[in-house]
Parts: C-alpha cells; structure tokens; sequence
C-alpha cells in the first residue's frame, strides 16, 4: 500500500514519542454522543489533591491569592499617586504654583520637571524587579511548592516596606524599593500557578480574570488610598498602612493556605489521530493533529488519608519534580522563541506597559491641567475599581463562552486558539479608551471625560490579560510556571522602559499623540489574535520539530492530562 493518500483512523502513540505531543494541548473535552463534560487535568482519588477541594475552599484560595497579588501592586505602585509630594520632600524641588514664590522661573521649573521624572525610576525599577525576580522564584514555587514562596517572601516584602518609610535620601529609597520588587513579585507569577492547580480547564478563563482584575486594582487602590492620605499626613502613612496589610496577610497565609502543587501519577493517554487524509505518512508528528482521549475515570476507593491541619502547615515538603532548578531557571528564555508565548508576553507587557504609564503620570497631568491636589487625583482611580469589577465577570465569562462556542463547533475537542476570538473585547476597548483619555486632556474638557476614559481602558485590561493568560497557560499547561515567567519577565523590562521615558514623551508630543499612538499600537498587536487563531495550533505543532524544543522538554512528573 502507498504511504501517499492514507486513511489515518487511529494510531496509538508510544511513550518514547510522548514528549513531542506533550504542548499540543489538543483535549476532548465532551464526550461524543453525550456531550457529557470531560475533567482536565484528570482529578485523582486522593483527598488531598487540591482538584478535589470544595468549591467553596477553592474559592477562598482564589481570594487569598488575589489579595496577595493586589497588595503587591498596592506597594509597588500605589504610592506613585503622591509622587509630587515625595519630589519635594526627598528631592526639595516644588512644582509651579502662584503659591510657590520663583516656582515659575525656568530654572526652578526645569528643577521640578527632572526631579520628578527622576522620582518616577523609584516605581519603574521596582516594576522591573517584580518581573525579573521570578526568574528565580518561579522555579523555586515549582521545584518545592507554592506555599513556602508565599509565606517567605511576603515576610521579607512586610520588612522592606518598613525600610522604605523610613528612607529619607533617593539612594536608601531606591535601595528599599528595589528589594521590595524582588519579593513583591512573587504574586504575579504564582498566582496564575495556584488558579491552574485549583481549577479545571473548562473553569481557567472565569478564575483567571480574577486574577486579571487583582493585578489591575493594586495600583489604583494604592493611589486612592495614598491620595487620602496626604490630606491629613505624608506620604510615608501609605507603607505604615501597606506593612499591617502585608504582616496581616502573611499569617493569615501561613495559617490557612496548604500547599496547592500536587505531583500527579503520570498516564500513558490513549492519542488519537483525529480522522484525516494524509498525503505523506511520513511527516513530522508534530504536524499531525493529535486529541488526547482521557481515560475512564478510577473507581477505586482512595485510602490515602487527608492531611491534618498540622501536616498542611508543614514546610519541609518533597520535591514537587525530579527536574533540576537550573533546568526550570533557563526555561522560560528559551520559551521566548515560541510563537504563543511571544504574542502573550507583548499583550500582557502593553497592558501593564499602560498601567504604569498611568500610574507615573496621572498625578502629574490632572495637576497641571485641572490643577487636581493630589487626593482629588487619587479619587479618578475610582474609575479604574469601576472599569475592573465591570470587567471582571464579563471578560471571565466570555472567555470562558466563547472558548466552549468554538469547542462545540469543533466537535468537542478544545484548542487552546478557542480563546482567542474573545480578544475582540480588549482590541475594541482598551484602544478605544486610551483615545478618549489622551484627546480629552490634550483638548482640556471636563475633567470627567478623561476619567471615564479611564474606566473604559481597565475593561481591556482585565480583557487582554485574561484572554493572554488564559492561552498561554491551556497551550502549554506542564510548563505552564515558565510560561508566565516569561510573560512577567518581559512585561517588567518593558513597563520599566516605557516609564522611563513617559513623562518626557507627554511633555514633547502631549497627551494626544502619546496616548493615540498607545492606541494604535494596542490594536494593531491584538488584532494579530485572529492570524493566530488560523494559524496558532500549525504554529505551535511546527514548534515541535524545532531542534532547541529539546532544551524546554519537561519530566515525566510535570504532565498533568493535558
């Protein structure tokens, strides 16, 4: 018989071959002729396997979690609100204002104006360490667990935001700030780890847009709290208040939060070749399409005992996977090179690229155009709260819908590209609302036009982190903890880079065209969502027969069924 024109019904793959399928992430997800749901990863008989946790616990995980992940961006970012005070505290420089004798003199204004773009570095480079730092934390979360990364590093976080109320030069500053992104970090990367350890497949997109909207609410609640402040006392009250949070949630973490890795047996799935005419038997197998077939799940009663609330606490833990640190360290630069994680990493860093923007030059801008004290700055972040709780259950939701729509059309096998169709959402709002801001302040309207702006631009937030994420994580699910060191890692340069030169750009172009071009450069770069959605899964099979695919490949105990 020719190997040309080949009916392909079935094909079992044998082990050796298992690593080449292990990143297609091609799942059934119903089963044919019931549609009956279909659990991924597949949910043990172990009492203690976080999959077979109570909804209701999970969801409080979820919300610890969360509240990790906003005080993180609370601390990192939130003060920026009071940046024009801290300039003329630390820096001694004052801002023009008729109440300010020789504040208007060019030297005095040229003083101001490089003092506070150099106080900006103060956020910027903490944004950059929250990123790099999980280069090493991320490996450590997956080689020893989760729960020791949280309860260490937010201890030693707590530390550094003591030290940073009590800086009183720029150096010591920086110094403090620099080594409260290091573990301030920690929650950006983990998070989505913990939401995939909790979660099945089907539930990801809803869980993940809670993680979405923590990442956008730190900063603005941070400024909101830290404008208030200044009505009454400085700028130095917020890290007070930061540091009780910090301590309060530590303990709560120590005490009520168990370890949620859980090394799963490893399973010789059934692939299937999914019915398909073959020109050449003889292809890469990478470029077949291949759907995992779950097998039936075990109804052998489990007698592993559950964990008591002593052996939860426990830090000395087994290793979560035989493979090497150093191994899980490199990873995620060479990750880099993969077509899904590179367009993943560009959304999640413009997204965040955006919040810092907004971050490092709100204050500043409502003061020179709507002459907005400080507080009154910080309460236009309400606007964000808002735009996040709207698109929270929206974007979570219809990540989710959407995924299953194009599932069903599919027959029922669920493609990690399923979510991409979402990413109309974001590629519509988050441009739309980035113009409404700039043209609003660049044109002097009310000031209520920009800040509803601003509500406009976090429902695209929520939605371009959500869908991103998401993706990433289905697409490539054993290696899904580099995956997003990669996305965080890249996104920190980039926010670090684009703050560095914000306040500079608005004072040369305005906000019109500094905002218009983020717009324009959002769209373009989401719009790629519908090539990807084409072409993704070919990408990533081709990916494959890539010859450094073999410096990613993962052990054995990292497969979780996907």
């Amino acid at each position: 018989m020719s190997s040309r024109s080949i009916d392909i019904e079935f094909a079992q793959i044998s082990e050796p071959n298992m690593d080449r399928v292990r990143t297609l992430g091609s799942v059934r997800l119903t089963r044919e002729g019931t549609n009956e749901r279909i659990l991924y990863p597949k949910p043990s008989n172990d009492p203690n396997d976080p999959l077979n946790w109570s909804k209701a616990y999970k969801i409080y995980l979820m919300s610890l979690t969360s509240t990790a992940l906003i005080l993180s961006n609370f601390m990192a970012a939130g003060p920026s609100i009071a940046i024009v005070e801290l300039t003329i505290d630390i820096f001694h420089a004052y801002p023009p204002s008729p109440l300010i004798p020789g504040s208007f003199a060019p030297a005095s204004i040229a003083r101001f104006s490089s003092s506070i773009s150099k106080a900006a570095y103060l956020f910027s480079a903490t944004a950059l360490l929250q990123g790099i730092s999980n280069l090493f934390w991320v490996p450590v979360a997956l080689k020893y667990g989760r729960r020791k990364v949280y309860v260490l590093s937010f201890l030693l976080f707590g530390v550094t935001t003591i030290w940073a109320s009590q800086a009183n030069s720029f150096g010591n500053l920086l110094a403090a700030r620099l080594v409260m992104g290091w573990f301030a970090g920690t929650a950006e990367c983990v998070a989505p780890l913990t939401v995939a350890d909790l979660f099945f497949l089907h539930e990801r997109g809803t869980y993940m847009a809670i993680f979405a909207a923590a990442l956008a609410a730190g900063a603005p609640l941070g400024s909101i709290v830290g404008g208030l402040f200044t009505l009454s006392t400085d700028w130095r009250a917020l890290y007070y208040l930061g540091t009780g949070l910090i301590f309060a949630f530590t303990i709560l973490a120590f005490f009520t939060m168990p370890e949620t890795a859980f090394v799963r047996i490893p399973e010789v799935h059934e692939l299937a070749l999914v019915r398909q005419t073959s020109k050449d038997i003889e292809k890469p197998l990478g470029a077949l399409q291949v759907e995992r077939l779950s097998p039936e799940r075990s109804v052998e009663i489990s007698n592993i005992p559950k964990k008591t609330f002593r052996q939860n606490l426990a830090f000395v833990t087994p290793p979560q996977t035989k493979e090497s640190f150093w191994k899980i360290f490199i990873r995620p630069i060479l990750l880099l090179a993969l077509p899904p994680v590179i367009w993943s990493t560009v959304t999640v860093g413009l997204v965040v690229g955006i919040v810092v923007i907004l971050s490092v030059s709100l204050a500043n801008d409502f003061y020179t155009i709507y002459l907005f004290e400080t507080w009154q700055s910080g309460l236009c972040w309400i606007a964000v709260i808002v735009g996040t709780a709207i698109g929270m259950p929206i974007c979570g939701k219809l990540t989710d819908t959407t995924a299953d729509f194009f599932t069903a059309r599919a027959g029922g096998i669920r493609e990690p590209e399923h979510r991409l169709p979402f990413c109309i959402l974001p590629a519509l709002f988050m441009p739309g609302g980035l113009l409404m801001y700039g043209l609003s302040l660049d044109h002097h309207t009310h000031w209520a036009v920009p800040v509803v702006g601003l509500a406009i631009i976090s429902v695209g937030i929520v939605g371009g982190t959500t869908g991103a994420m998401a993706y990433i994580v289905d697409a490539y699910r054993p290696i899904a903890g580099e995956c997003v060191v990669s996305v965080m890692a890249f996104k920190a340069a980039f926010a670090f880079l684009i703050a560095f030169y914000t306040n500079s750009w608005l004072a040369a172009d305005g906000p019109a065209v500094v905002y218009g071009t983020l717009a324009g450069i959002v769209f373009a770069w989401l719009a790629l969502a519908l090539p990807l959605y084409i072409w993704g899964k070919q990408l990533r099979q081709k990916s494959l027969d890539w010859k450094f695919i073999r410096l990613v490949q993962w052990d054995l105990d990292r497969e979780t069924g996907e």
